[in-house]
């Protein structure tokens, strides 16, 4: 009798850790997905987002609390990684404590040569890199948008100001649509 007890303590004790540990990774399993509605707000901008260093003042007076309307997929893949499909890119991420936490980088290189004698030659090189943190609660969702752009020129064609550093802030809320089901044609 008593080993039965510990076993029954032992087995509900591994239960529960499976059972949290499976609702910390969201519970979905590779292949399974979930669509989202959201509204994201308007990006903020630094002075580092514009060629000459400055906000233009016609913008910097801005003000909006207009949301732009998103559908985005949330879906599992192998390996405990997750993506999330925004239509036109795509972030891969991980589970966190409240949700999960999606980034990418991409390098655009420009090369441009300056006639016969290399005069006026350039390199611009532009790297984004992009946050989104994505808390889920229930079937409500809310999060940021982070991207961090670094341009850098090189050679005698570049611009005044040859490397600057932008950054994009904005947040979003949303909830899960339900009963969708995607299509794919092959």
């Amino acid at each position: 009798m008593i080993r039965n007890v510990r076993w029954l303590r032992s087995s509900l004790t591994l239960i529960l850790i499976l059972g949290l540990s499976s609702s910390a990774c969201s519970g979905l399993s590779p292949g399974d997905y979930v669509v989202y509605r959201l509204s994201v707000s308007t990006l903020s901008y630094t002075a580092g987002c514009f060629e000459d260093g400055e906000i233009p003042i016609d913008l910097k007076s801005d003000v909006s609390d207009v949301g732009v309307p998103a559908t985005v997929v949330l879906h599992a893949g192998p390996d405990e990684t997750f993506y999330l499909d925004m239509g036109s890119v795509t972030y891969k991420g991980t589970a966190t404590g409240k949700g999960f936490r999606f980034t990418g980088e991409s390098v655009d290189v420009n090369l441009e040569t300056g006639g016969p004698m290399m005069m006026d030659a350039k390199k611009e090189e532009v790297r984004t890199t992009t946050t989104i943190e994505f808390e889920v609660d229930g079937a409500s969702v809310q999060g940021t948008i982070a991207e961090q752009i670094e341009y850098r020129c090189t050679g005698d064609a570049c611009p005044e100001i040859s490397q600057r550093t932008c950054k994009r802030n904005g947040s979003f809320v949303g909830s899960e649509v339900e009963d969708v089901e995607l299509e794919h044609t092959i």
